[in-house]
């Protein structure tokens, strides 16, 4: 007679054993179980099968089902003559389990663990048994990983300690899947049911709490702030920027940029496409740097642009250049707009052989140190003034004066090509360029007019002599 228990956290499968076993099918563990085997005569033998059922719940730590089985004589054949191996202990494995997931701080929110995402390392874990509830404690390696393995086949739930988890950083919807090894449970409310041999891997991505946003506009006015009646700039690309990462943003038609989900840290904000290419960001321009704490939602970095000037140069010469004579350079400044410019500054750097004398313009100064500095008021988009600048010949006939300018302003510039102006002439020649137009003309007038008056003289003279030769009465 053959004897057997049902192991522990298991149940008796009268169909898969066949026989005549007398346990009933489902018999629960613990349960004797016998089976007639008849007589054996000498030098044979023969085999049974016993099977059962694994509970679909086995408690933590258990990772093999224990079964004895013994033979005895019914009593009606020879006495054994040597019982000491009539018993017979199989552990049979269940197969190992293995949980395993990562904690990090998911910066694009798109649930997965990228390389320059950081690991929550140190985070404290429990996992649950179900049937038992028996905890395990884990916490997050150093490169945010973290399993629990030597598993039995049941049902658990892995959870994430918060109160470990740094401020600032809230947890999104974990992602469970089975990895490996066979066919598993689905997986629902946080519970994780796994079969033996099985691997599962529970991920719990974390996303930032704060929010910066603002409104990019045009800064009408260029006072910096945003006013009534300005209109946002829709279609601007906003980047955001911390410890190696990136966030990228497009105003909508109101001109609104949100960037969520961020951890603490301090952030540069700046326009990255779309920007106005005649306008300049007003209060302090970019990039932007902004602090956001824990938890934090900052709406108010406003990005505003405003219209620039664009301040043109030309410059002329007045008389031509001839050794110990005057001479005159005349700047010409103007604003080609659209916007006012801020006050305005004219650099020049006056040639070899001209010694300066004078330089004004009303609302001008001008100073002479290692070049002539003048500074004038600012100036309306389409606007344009002179500043003279006077000075006498020095150098030899044949040396070339070449004069040098630039203009600038507080305000920024939207084309930096025409803010500088040149201009060569040689001494004792006409100049090469910036003759006075006027000087000329009025020139040209007086030798005309003068030219006149001595052919009308000629003709009088000739007139009176013929008359004094005629006789008298003749």
């Amino acid at each position: 007679v053959l004897t057997e228990t049902v192991p522990a956290h298991s149940s008796f499968d009268a169909v898969a054993s066949g026989g005549a076993w007398s346990c009933p099918d489902g018999a629960s563990a613990g349960t004797t179980c016998t089976l007639p085997v008849g007589a054996v005569a000498t030098s044979t033998g023969g085999s049974a099968v016993f099977a059962v059922t694994v509970d679909g719940s086995i408690p933590v730590g258990v990772l093999a089902l224990s079964n004895t089985t013994s033979i005895a004589d019914g009593g009606s054949g020879s006495p054994d003559i040597d019982s000491t191996n009539n018993t017979f202990t199989l552990a049979s494995s269940l197969g190992e389990a293995l949980i395993t997931g990562s904690v990090w701080v998911d910066l694009n929110n798109d649930g997965l663990f990228d390389t320059d995402e950081p690991p929550l390392a140190g985070i404290g874990l429990e996992l649950t048994h179900i049937a038992s509830a028996t905890v395990t404690p884990g916490v997050v390696a150093a490169d945010g990983s973290f399993s629990f393995g030597g598993l039995a086949a049941g049902s658990f739930v892995v959870e994430v300690d918060e109160a470990t988890v740094p401020a600032g950083i809230i947890p999104t919807t974990p992602a469970v899947g089975l990895i490996s090894s066979g066919p598993g449970d689905s997986v629902d409310s946080g519970v994780i049911t796994v079969a033996a041999g099985q691997v599962w891997a529970a991920d719990f991505p974390h996303v930032g709490a704060g929010s910066i946003g603002g409104i990019v506009w045009s800064d009408l006015d260029g006072n910096g702030e945003l006013d009534t009646g300005e209109p946002g700039l829709g279609g601007v690309s906003v980047g955001a920027s911390a410890s190696g990462h990136t966030w990228a943003a497009v105003s909508d038609p109101s001109g609104s940029y949100r960037f969520d989900n961020l951890p603490p840290d301090t952030y540069r904000i700046e326009v990255t496409a779309g920007g106005p290419a005649d306008a300049a960001v007003t209060a302090g321009g970019l990039p932007i740097l902004v602090g956001l704490a824990p938890g934090v939602d900052i709406d108010s970095v406003d990005i505003g642009y405003h219209a620039m000037a664009d301040l043109a140069l030309a410059v002329n010469l007045y008389d031509a250049p001839n050794t110990g004579s005057p001479i005159t350079y005349i700047f010409t400044v103007t604003n080609n707009g659209p916007a006012s410019s801020g006050p305005v500054t004219l650099m020049a750097l006056l040639p070899g052989g001209f010694d300066f004398t004078s330089a004004a313009d009303a609302g001008w100064t001008c100073t002479l140190t290692t070049q002539l500095v003048c500074t004038g008021p600012a100036m309306a988009g389409g606007a344009s003034t002179p500043v003279v600048v006077n000075g006498m010949v020095t150098g030899s006939d044949g040396v070339t004066l070449t004069i040098l300018g630039a203009v600038s302003s507080t305000t920024p510039d939207n084309n930096l090509t025409n803010n500088q102006a040149a201009l060569s002439a040689g001494i004792g020649a006409l100049p090469q360029t910036g003759i006075n137009a006027d000087r000329v003309g009025l020139s040209g007038l007086l030798l005309l007019l003068a030219g006149g008056f001595l052919l009308l003289w000629a003709v009088l003279a000739d007139r009176r002599r013929r008359e004094e030769e005629e006789p008298f009465g003749g």
